[in-house]
């Protein structure tokens, strides 16, 4: 069945690149007469600055963005001077000997930390390695660019320890480094032990995955994971000599069972990257990253694959995948292959999108799923369930904003865009069943990605756009002076509805002062309940920040003296 796609896709692309553009009743296929990196500049509006809300202890955003775009560098990676980590990292969360630096001070000055580990650590490091390439773009700073060459480069080599081409791990581990580690004995694998920052979750093997097992790196690169008939049901390690990696990779572990959420971050970042930054190096490493996966998902009939052919188990990617709204994944292979088809000019995943996904040349049988039956991807998104009241998920509706900045940034055709962005709206503009409304959340990671996506002459209300830019500023004002943990207690609150995924949800937002530090602050829902605890030697990094303060510096919200 793959060959036969593959046959059915090539042939397609033989017209998508010499078929006469008058077959194509939108012109779409003229993918080769549009130059994808030229400036998009969006609306153009004199912004407002929020002039009646004061900066957060007096601090300007570009002070604020100076400390943490400093603190992630000397905390929150693996320190460059690291042997074999020199030219690569990843962004964490940190546990330190002491309290976290609240400005900028010397090294010397700096506590020790260690890393806390996560398996959705691709996804954080991927929002940060974005806020980098907005910054570069914006600026031209080295440092900007040193960083973003360096995080950019961790979350690629998130996608070469596997060994195979275009999958990614949750999380590796160099057990060289002192904050990390991989399990030695044999217990943590053979009781199932589900503490994810300090064991590997187990589970035996099924056609389908639903937990995280670590897989282990021996000498030669092939990999060993444990194995419970062994020894008499007592288990141990099997070695499978057909699924090996880069032995440089020796000693490492990496964990299987990715999802989506990770790619959302990984696709966001190398879709911008690509983009908007012109230091070849890095634009290099985004291209292979967007031409991999685009392959994985066509030769995997859109579902990510693991290493040993196992589907993984938050893995679909195709709309009929009857574990998520059609319209959710609709919007994520559109996205993906979009980007990558533009980005690379491959003319498989440029069949692929228009023949595949848009049906464009009529009917055709592409993707390999029980449920899944020929049809314009189009007709799915009316139905994204991303604003559903209190059962609203923020996880789902994050992962289709970052889905959507890239469809619309490289979409070429206006009338596809405007199809896509009145779509967009209609599953997002409360409001909704429940009065909520995501557009006036005051959010700046989603209003920037929103509003830098409408165009004047396509459903714009120049009011609204100024609105949500002046709101967004108004929250970046307030937002946190630093990511370490400050007691916080909104649980007090009355519980005025309950969210199967986010608990027990408050009536109105939780002021952003009021908010817990978390590893992505957009990420949650904004009237969630919550308690932390004072520790000011624990912190997340600061992505949630810089992303948007960035993004809006480069679209042109957020003037530099601010």
């Amino acid at each position: 069945m793959k060959k036969m796609l593959r046959v059915l896709l090539s042939l397609a692309a033989l017209c998508v690149i010499g078929c006469d553009s008058s077959e194509d009743p939108d012109n779409s296929n003229a993918d080769g007469d549009w130059d994808y990196r030229e400036t998009w500049t969006g609306p153009q509006e004199e912004w407002a600055s929020c002039a009646d809300t004061d900066y957060r202890e007096g601090m300007l955003l570009k002070d604020k963005a100076a400390y943490y775009d400093w603190i992630v560098s000397r905390l929150h990676q693996v320190p460059a001077s690291t042997p074999g980590h020199e030219a690569y990292s990843r962004v964490y969360s940190v546990n330190c000997d002491g309290p976290l630096p609240t400005e900028i001070v010397p090294d010397d000055q700096l506590p020790t930390c260690t890393h806390r580990l996560s398996e959705n650590n691709g996804l954080w490091t991927g929002l940060y390695v974005a806020s980098q390439a907005f910054r570069y773009a914006a600026t031209g700073d080295a440092d900007a660019l040193a960083q973003l060459r360096r995080t950019l480069n961790g979350t690629y080599q998130m996608l070469l320890i596997t060994g195979k081409d275009g999958l990614y791990t949750r999380d590796f581990r160099d057990p060289s480094l002192p904050q990390q580690y991989c399990i030695e004995d044999d217990e943590p694998y053979a009781s199932a032990a589900t503490d994810n920052e300090r064991y590997a979750r187990y589970v035996p093997p099924a056609s389908n995955m639903v937990g995280n097992q670590f897989v282990k790196i021996d000498d030669d690169g092939c990999f060993k994971t444990w194995d419970t008939s062994l020894n008499s049901g007592d288990g141990g390690w099997l070695k499978h000599d057909e699924y090996c990696t880069d032995k440089r990779f020796a000693g490492f572990c990496w964990q299987i069972n990715v999802s989506k959420d990770e790619y959302a971050g990984h696709m966001f970042a190398a879709g911008i990257v690509a983009k908007i930054v012109d230091d070849e190096e890095v634009r290099q490493m985004a291209l292979d990253i967007l031409k991999k996966v685009g392959h994985h998902l066509v030769d995997h009939n859109f579902w990510l694959n693991d290493y040993d052919g196992r589907n993984t188990r938050y893995g679909s990617a195709h709309a009929m995948s009857l574990d998520e709204i059609p319209g959710s994944n609709a919007i994520m292979a559109l996205a993906w292959i979009k980007e990558a088809a533009v980005a690379t000019g491959d003319p498989e995943l440029t069949a692929t999108y228009y023949d595949c996904l848009l049906q464009i040349s009529g009917v055709l049988e592409c993707i390999d799923q029980p449920a899944e039956n020929p049809d314009d991807y189009r007709n799915y998104l009316s139905q994204m369930g991303l604003a559903l009241g209190c059962q609203s998920n923020y996880d789902t509706i994050s992962i289709a904003m970052l889905n959507y900045f890239n469809l619309i940034w490289y979409e070429q055709d206006a009338d596809l865009r405007a199809f896509y962005r009145e779509q967009f709206r209609i599953n997002t503009k409360g409001p909704d069943r429940a009065d909520r409304d995501l557009w006036a959340e005051s959010d700046p990671f989603k209003n920037f990605i929103l509003v830098s996506m409408m165009e004047p002459d396509q459903y714009y209300d120049a009011a609204e756009a100024k609105k949500m830019v002046d709101d967004s500023i108004c929250t970046l004002k307030r937002f946190h002076t630093d990511k370490a943990y400050h007691a916080k207690d909104t649980s007090g609150l009355d519980i005025w509805c309950d969210s199967e995924r986010h608990g027990g949800l408050a009536e109105d937002m939780i002021p952003i002062e009021d908010r817990c530090s978390s590893v992505f602050e957009w990420w949650g829902d904004p009237n969630s309940r919550e308690t932390c605890g004072e520790d000011v030697t624990r912190a997340n990094p600061p992505a949630d920040y810089l992303l948007p303060y960035w993004m809006g510096r480069y679209f042109g919200y957020i003037g530099a003296e601010l």
